[in-house]
């Protein structure tokens, strides 16, 4: 019996062979360092929004300071910079922005100039000495952040997160004075967005031209503490009789009795019972008196310590970031990047609803950079890098512009 096969030809099949090579030594830079991808950025928590505080993600970075309030913007610039690299010690770090410098210089320490918001960081590099021809000006550590570009499609993202007094219990000193936790509100929020430049009828930047935009914004408060020392209502009527009670030294002398007894020494009669008399006080004191809060609490024996007050330092921040990317052909590309930031403290209300006390403390940043790059050939490229950053800190008292006549000056 026969059986006749019809045989035909078979699919063509692909085989994919994935193999994990020892990397090979890099023989063109003697840096040594470690990159933070958009994946590790957006995935990874960071305590206030702050991109920088993943630097410590790399070796030999450590953090040399509280780091509970770095946060994005302006407002933590120096708690981000306090990193020590390989032993190099603090504020010994460059930061760049787009391979442009971002540093500051203040009072003999560099810090970081603008933080732009973790959403608009594409990724970071940390490099650690010793370093190649393309990075200088520091002996610790350079940390390079590259921002985002748009792309041909319309990206965007928006995020808001809230922290709330309202959710705090009292600590032990605020029940012992009667007194709430300060009231703060951590409220951080921010938005951004990219895509290709569009002018309806008139210009198509897809595969050419784009644009991309972050926005930050931070209103939130700093819980403080201040225990302090303050007249009591009898001493403000110039009666200090109850510090006799702790001994002699606490005796006050009439300055209108002063004589002279001979051998370079001087004598003053003691005012009687620790008392002086009304007429004896000075107008101009009694005024400035009234700007002092009353005693909350027993304080010591000799009543120091005798107030307690637990204000919140205001803070408000807010960032922007625009940067445009343009293809002038395959080989020759340029991008224009802008930024500026700008943050207030209203903090130190030692004592409230008076302008005795308190200061206020702004800073603004402000930045561009301009890069263009154009490939002659596969080995041979040339890369024009220009930017600028500024940075303003000013700060005035909350008891500006008062009129000294009013004590009676």
């Amino acid at each position: 019996m026969d059986v006749n096969f019809t045989l035909e030809v078979g699919q063509t099949t692909e085989s994919i062979e994935v193999k994990a090579d020892a990397p090979l030594l890099d023989t063109a830079s003697a840096s040594l360092g470690q990159v933070v991808d958009t994946r590790r950025i957006l995935d990874l928590p960071t305590f206030g929004g702050s991109v920088m505080t993943l630097v410590q993600l790399a070796p030999g970075v450590i953090n040399t300071t509280d780091m509970r309030l770095a946060k994005s913007g302006s407002f933590s610039i120096n708690k981000n910079s306090q990193i020590a690299t390989d032993g190099a010690g603090t504020y010994n770090n460059e930061f760049t922005l787009d391979g442009v410098s971002n540093t500051q210089a203040e009072g003999g320490s560099t810090r970081v100039g603008f933080i732009p918001p973790s959403a608009a960081v594409a990724e970071f590099k940390v490099q650690t000495a010793p370093f190649d021809a393309s990075s200088g000006h520091s002996v610790g550590a350079v940390v390079n952040v590259s921002t985002k570009s748009g792309t041909n499609q319309l990206h965007g993202q928006a995020e808001w997160a809230l922290r709330n007094s309202l959710f705090d219990a009292p600590n032990i000193f605020q029940n012992r004075a009667g007194q709430k936790p300060p009231h703060y509100t951590d409220n951080r929020w921010g938005i951004v967005a990219g895509g290709p430049v569009m002018l309806p009828k008139l210009y198509d930047g897809r595969n050419r031209t784009f644009w991309f935009y972050g926005y930050g914004g931070n209103k939130f408060g700093v819980p403080q503490s201040f225990t302090s020392t303050v007249p009591t209502l009898a001493m403000r009527g110039g009666d200090l009789s109850a510090l006799l009670a702790l001994g002699p030294q606490y005796q006050i002398y009439d300055p209108k009795t002063t004589v002279d007894i001979g051998g370079g020494r001087f004598q003053r009669l003691p005012f009687a019972n620790n008392i002086i008399p009304p007429e004896r006080l000075d107008p101009v004191a009694q005024k400035i008196l009234s700007y002092y809060p009353l005693p909350n609490q027993a304080g010591n024996r000799d009543f120091s310590a005798n107030y307690f007050y637990t204000p919140s330092a205001k803070e408000d921040t807010w960032d922007h970031l625009f940067r445009i990317d343009h293809n002038l052909s395959s080989n020759h590309r340029v991008f224009l990047r802008a930024h500026t930031d700008f943050w207030e403290e209203n903090k130190n209300h030692t004592f409230p609803d008076t302008i005795a006390t308190g200061i206020v403390l702004n800073r603004h940043n402000k930045g561009a950079a301009f890069d263009d790059v154009y490939v002659f050939n596969p080995s041979l490229l040339f890369n024009f890098r220009y930017g600028v950053e500024f940075g303003d800190f000013l700060e005035r008292r909350n008891s500006r512009g008062f009129d000294l006549s009013t004590l009676g000056f």
